[in-house]
C-alpha cells in the first residue's frame, strides 16, 4: 500500500491534479523516515498566493497535519542530504508503480531549491519572522530541462549538501518546488514547499544573508509570471530587468566553505544596458563571465531568490 491512511482521504480528493509532499529526508544515505521531522500537509495542493504565510512552510490552503512532529533530526555540517517527494504519501520508500503521476507530473516544470532558517528550537510553532538563507538551486538547464525532471529521474530523490560552515544548532530546513506550467499570469505559478525540523551539529561560524518569506517573491517577477514555453525562459529574461534577476554560480571546489554562500549571491542584473554601478550589465560582452544556464555545470542564469 502506498499512500498513507494520515492523509488517504485528502489525497484521494487531489490524486489527479498531479501534486506533490516532501515527505522524507535523507542523511548521508540513511532514511530518516516516513514524514519523521516533516511539517507536512493533508493535502497535496500547491501555494499560489506569495504574499500569503502559507508560502513560508505551508499550511492554510493546505492544512499542516496535527499535531506538528516533535522529531528533530541530527544532521551532520557538510553532510549530503536528499528530499524525496511523493505525489502521496507513500508508506513504502521509492516511486508508486500504481501511480503514473509520482513523484510529480512531468508537466510541472520548474526549480527546486533549499532555504534554511535558524531557530532557538525546530519545534516552534512560529515561523513567522525568520530569516531564510538558500543553500541549494536548481533550475533550467541547457537541454531544456528542469530540475523538475531530474527530480522525477531520482525517482522522487532531490539531492544537495548542507554547508559545512553554517553554525550548529536547530533549523528548519525549507526545501520547494516551483511549477511554472501555468504561470504566464499571475497567480499561476505553482508552489509546493514543506519544512524539516533539524539540528546541525559541528559547523562553523559563516553568517549569510538571508530573506523573508513572503516578501522575497513578487507576483509581478519574471520567475514568478513566465511562460516558459514561448518566448523560452531565457529568451523572456534578455527582454526583462529586474532586481529578481541574479546569476547562481555554482562551485565544483568545495574546499572553501564560502562558496556555499557565493553560490546565491543575489547581485542585480542588467539585461538592458544601464549604467548603474552595483548592476551587472550582460551587454557588456565581458569574456570574463561565464554564463550557462546548464544547472550542473559553472553557472546557472535563473529568476528566482
Amino acid at each position: 500500500m502506498y499512500t498513507s491512511s494520515l492523509a488517504v482521504l485528502a489525497l484521494s480528493v487531489a490524486s489527479a491534479h498531479a501534486h506533490a509532499i516532501f515527505q522524507r529526508l535523507h542523511v548521508n544515505g540513511v532514511d530518516q523516515g516516513l514524514v519523521k521531522g516533516i511539517r507536512y500537509p493533508d493535502y497535496n495542493g500547491p501555494v499560489t498566493d506569495v504574499d500569503t504565510v502559507d508560502i513560508i512552510c505551508n499550511g492554510g490552503v493546505n492544512p499542516l497535519h496535527t499535531p506538528l512532529p516533535t522529531d528533530i533530526i541530527t544532521v551532520p555540517a557538510g553532510a549530503a542530504v536528499a528530499a524525496e517527494w511523493h505525489h502521496g504519501l507513500n508508506t513504502n520508500p521509492g516511486v508508486d508503480p500504481s501511480d503514473p503521476s509520482d513523484p510529480i507530473d512531468s508537466s510541472h516544470k520548474g526549480p527546486i531549491m533549499a532555504y534554511l532558517a535558524k531557530v532557538d528550537s525546530a519545534l516552534t510553532t512560529t515561523v513567522t519572522g525568520l530569516s531564510w538563507f538558500k543553500i541549494w538551486e536548481d533550475g533550467l538547464h541547457s537541454d531544456g530541462t528542469w530540475a523538475v525532471d531530474t527530480m522525477i529521474a531520482n525517482k522522487g530523490l532531490v539531492n544537495f549538501t548542507i554547508p559545512s560552515c553554517i553554525p550548529p544548532g536547530n533549523y528548519l530546513l525549507r526545501v520547494e518546488l516551483i511549477a511554472l506550467h501555468g504561470a504566464s499570469s499571475y497567480p499561476g505559478a505553482q508552489f509546493y514547499m514543506e519544512c524539516a525540523q533539524i539540528n546541525v551539529t559541528g559547523g562553523g561560524s559563516a553568517s549569510p544573508a538571508t530573506v523573508s518569506f513572503p516578501g522575497t517573491y513578487h507576483g509581478t517577477d519574471p520567475g514568478i509570471t513566465i511562460n516558459i514555453y514561448y518566448p523560452g525562459p531565457c529568451d523572456k529574461l534578455h527582454h526583462s530587468r529586474s532586481s529578481a534577476l541574479h546569476l547562481w554560480r555554482k562551485h565544483d571546489d568545495d574546499d572553501d566553505d564560502q562558496d556555499f554562500f557565493d553560490n546565491i549571491d543575489k547581485q542585480d542584473v542588467d539585461y538592458n544596458d544601464d549604467d548603474d554601478d552595483d548592476i551587472q550589465d550582460f551587454d557588456d560582452d565581458d569574456d570574463d563571465l561565464d554564463l550557462d544556464i546548464d544547472g550542473h555545470s559553472c553557472a546557472l542564469c535563473t529568476v528566482w531568490r
